[in-house]
């Protein structure tokens, strides 16, 4: 995935795809379901549920597959299969999505720098038009950290201890670490002092797009005149974060407490350098004049970069002002705004931008990542479901807190976490919630809401609540209950 390349898809890619479509399994469906008060709401999950599978393959040589890149070019991006995780995790697709994961951290190489391949496609090779050799490809920095990110998310939601335990796997978080970090002079002490052009192969062409882009130092590809995004800061906080949860969790307790020291220092650094008081958002851009340039909230808010909350909340402010006022910008930003806002209780907002996305007239609509974040923003932004890290004693853990706004009632059905199929009902805007645990082994919910609350019924019975905050530092109160297989818990807020 390139901006460069939104122009009219090559012949061969088409071809290509049409090939793919013939020759490949599809997927036999998903089970998941979605219904609520809004039929509008529903209708567009229908769509990017239809939409999401039609991008599904399996038999070719890459093995199973999803469309993560540029419709026709039958391939999967490390970026947009990063961000598309979550909703082929609700679709069933765990399987899918660990084999291309571990397929770009196998793919990650001394030659090119620690980087791996920024995109596959269905022959299991770099395609072409990102990829000449070890010395021309193309790359954007924060990829890297934001697959560390994805492989720590699949791995509380799918169980799959291969994300611990695979040695590509941990080869991969080990370089991304430690090499990746020194080749591109990412260490929070010099990343702001960083050059533009780094590990640069001679002779210089700087027409080649190529050579050019060889290390670019965000996801932004359209501009050359800065040394360094502010969403590489703050993917690359997430890629630490996730990595110490992923240390701790192999029972490496030092090395896991350097790597998250190492995510605060970027927090740190990116809130007390890059925040612009005067227009209460964040600079986007470093030049290399050390001049900043631009502003950017969503990155900083989608990979929870943030510890300040008044920070937080001048940043969510700003992005609701800029998705009510300005035109959406590209579909490959916009496709997370509705993830965002509902993660930072922002929620009628956040429905009418799933509601744009789905519409049939909105441009680029058919991108992958749009359907599949349409669905992920609906189970963890909407629903507010998420999966726990595992415990000590393996209890799955899973915990909900609805952000319905004007919704009354949102529903989601067979949703695969860990080794279970779970069904959750949010009722009263939001204030009763029913969790059925439709199979799988007894789990553990933490059953949250949005405000400060004494108590929780739970199943009629009073039960004490627990103080909470979201991450915006909104007051949540929760109580925990244990759900055995084939059994169901209703709470709601007294």
């Amino acid at each position: 995935m390139t901006q460069a390349e939104f122009g009219p898809l090559r012949v061969c890619a088409v071809l290509a795809l049409a090939a793919s479509i013939a020759g490949s399994l599809q997927a036999a469906g998903s089970r998941l379901e979605f219904t609520s008060s809004s039929p509008e709401l529903t209708r567009a999950f229908s769509w990017a549920k239809q939409q999401a599978l039609a991008y599904v393959h399996a038999g070719d040589p890459v093995g199973r597959w999803y469309e993560a890149a540029l419709p026709g070019r039958a391939a999967f991006c490390m970026r947009d299969v990063s961000h598309q995780a979550m909703g082929a995790q609700a679709l069933g697709l765990a399987d899918y999505t660990h084999n291309m994961l571990f397929h770009f951290a196998a793919s990650i190489s001394g030659t090119r720098d620690w980087c791996g391949y920024w995109e596959i496609n269905r022959f299991n090779r770099p395609p072409p038009e990102d990829y000449r050799d070890d010395a021309h490809f193309w790359y954007c920095l924060p990829a890297n950290f934001d697959l560390v990110d994805a492989c720590y998310r699949m791995y509380r939601w799918s169980g799959d201890s291969s994300y611990l335990k695979d040695a590509r796997f941990r080869d991969f978080y080990l370089h991304t670490a430690s090499d990746y970090l020194t080749q591109w002079q990412l260490d929070p002490s010099r990343i702001m002092f960083r050059p533009r052009l780094l590990n640069v192969h001679e002779p210089f062409r700087p027409w080649d797009g190529l050579q050019m882009h060889r290390g670019n130092p965000s996801y932004e590809e359209a501009r050359r005149d800065f040394v360094l995004g502010v969403d590489l800061l703050a993917a690359e906080y997430a890629g630490f974060a996730s990595y110490a949860h992923i240390l701790e969790a192999c029972g490496e307790d030092s090395t896991s407490r350097a790597a998250q020291m190492r995510a605060e220092a970027l927090r740190r650094l990116i809130e007390s350098r890059w925040w612009d008081p005067d227009a209460q958002r964040f600079h986007a851009f470093l030049t290399s004049s050390g001049a900043f340039a631009g502003h950017d909230v969503v990155n900083v808010l989608y990979w929870h970069a943030l510890g300040d909350h008044s920070e937080i909340k001048a940043a969510v402010k700003s992005l609701e002002r800029r998705v009510r006022r300005e035109p959406p910008p590209n579909i490959e930003v916009q496709s997370h705004f509705a993830e965002v806002l509902y993660q930072y209780g922002v929620s009628d907002s956040a429905t009418a931008q799933i509601l744009d996305l789905a519409r049939p007239n909105h441009p680029r609509r058919e991108y992958p990542e749009v359907s599949y974040s349409v669905i992920g923003a609906i189970v963890t932004g909407l629903m507010g479901i998420d999966a726990a890290e595992p415990s000590r004693d393996s209890t799955p853990e899973v915990t909900t807190l609805p952000t319905l706004g004007r919704i009354r009632s949102a529903g989601i059905r067979h949703l695969p976490v860990r080794g279970n199929l779970i069904s959750v009902e949010h009722a009263n805007g939001g204030m009763r919630t029913r969790l059925t645990n439709e199979t799988g082994p007894a789990l553990l919910w933490r059953a949250s809401f949005r405000g400060a609350c004494r108590a929780i019924l739970v199943n009629g019975r009073r039960m004490a609540a627990h103080r909470g905050s979201d991450p915006a530092g909104a007051s949540t109160c929760s109580a925990d209950i244990l759900v055995p297989s084939g059994g169901s818990a209703e709470a709601s807020r007294r």
